[in-house]
């Protein structure tokens, strides 16, 4: 820190204390303009305010030094890597994901943490799942969703899981039916039959004047969606073969932010996170098996009065799955059941067995 006593201009003398870094010259970066003082220091940096015969000028850490002009005895203005930053960002479309995060990494090559840190974060605003973004942020993926590692919120959805788990059994026994490969899971016993799949075609005909449904899906199994729905599949078979039927208008995509404009007469929005949670052991040694866990909401909305017609807040499906499952495999395994147990509970609701729908049986 440097104390600098001006007289000039000023009147009565004053003590004016100006911030100076020891290194404020930066050989291979150009941050702004650039200037040497009177006494031989040299910095880069740009002006920010004048006063009179003061001048405050912002340096390469952030910093704002205030100095008088009569200090200055060299001035260069060039274009410096803030305004190449602001450059390249204006330069970018805001909907993509990479060329913001291929300039946080140009940013920090540059040493502009700040600046990094904010591509990142306008990454994960574009691309949720996108998982450098996610690694250089420092967030990790537990239960479905990202939190800053080692935040209290981290450590509750962690404590959230372990005590929802510790009711789980562990699978009994390995298929035999080559459906599903290596693994069972404890959920469906030998005797419980698979839930019922879609099979004929959907009377095109028949629904074709009936009320309309806007589904909007957001599924991810961990970070990525399903190549096939089963959901979509499954909702619109189930609608369609109601007494009352009602027909699927997708746009198969995640809902948007607010209450989107549609002409369907109802929506329907379906969130689903199926994610691994842990491999079990015993005594802390020996792996015994996997757990995965499914969650699922759906609310139901008539689109024209905004009322709520149907509603599943969150259905949790842990399942157990034998280790030597692939975690892929596994994925797809557990989206299964979570579907499965959805429709079920999705069957019961009033709205839809009003409607003459049948109830999809499901044995506990």
């Amino acid at each position: 820190m440097l104390n600098l006593r001006f007289r000039k201009n000023f009147g009565p003398a004053f003590t004016l204390v100006v911030v100076l870094f020891p290194l404020l010259t930066f050989p291979s970066l150009t941050w702004g303009d650039r200037f040497e003082l009177t006494d031989g220091r040299r910095f880069e940096g740009s002006i920010v305010r004048e006063l009179g015969d003061l001048v405050s000028i912002r340096t390469s850490d952030g910093k704002v030094v205030t100095i008088e002009r009569s200090l200055i005895k060299y001035h260069k203005k060039s274009a410096g890597v803030l305004d190449e930053f602001e450059s390249r960002r204006k330069a970018l479309d805001p909907t993509d994901a990479e060329g913001h995060f291929k300039l946080a990494k140009w940013c920090e090559t540059k040493s502009l943490r700040g600046q990094a840190v904010q591509m990142y974060r306008t990454v994960v605003k574009i691309a949720p799942n996108h998982a450098g973004a996610r690694a250089a942020l420092d967030h990790e993926f537990i239960g479905g969703a990202w939190y800053k590692r080692g935040s209290p919120e981290a450590a509750a959805r962690k404590r959230e899981l372990e005590e929802a788990l510790k009711k789980l059994k562990p699978p009994k026994e390995k298929p035999d039916d080559g459906a599903t490969g290596n693994g069972g899971t404890a959920r469906r016993p030998k005797d419980r039959p698979r839930p019922a799949t879609p099979g004929a075609p959907i009377d095109r005909a028949r629904v074709a004047d009936a009320p309309t449904v806007e589904l909007r899906l957001d599924e991810l199994l961990d970070t990525k969606a399903p190549e096939y729905s089963m959901f979509a599949n499954r909702i619109e078979y189930h609608l369609a073969l109601l007494e009352k039927p009602l027909r699927v208008v997708t746009p198969k995509k995640p809902a948007p932010e607010g209450e989107a404009k549609t002409t369907a007469d109802y929506t329907l929005e379906v969130n689903v996170r199926v994610y691994f949670v842990k491999t079990h052991k015993f005594y802390k040694r020996m792996a015994l098996f996997n757990v995965y866990q499914g969650d699922v909401t759906m609310v139901m909305k008539n689109a024209k009065t905004g009322q709520t017609v149907l509603k599943i807040t969150k259905l949790e499906v842990p399942v157990t799955v034998n280790l030597e499952k692939p975690r892929e495999a596994a994925l797809q395994q557990v989206y299964g059941e979570v579907v499965g147990e959805a429709m079920h509970y999705l069957s019961k609701k009033p709205f839809l067995t009003q409607r003459g729908g049948k109830v999809i049986p499901l044995a506990e």
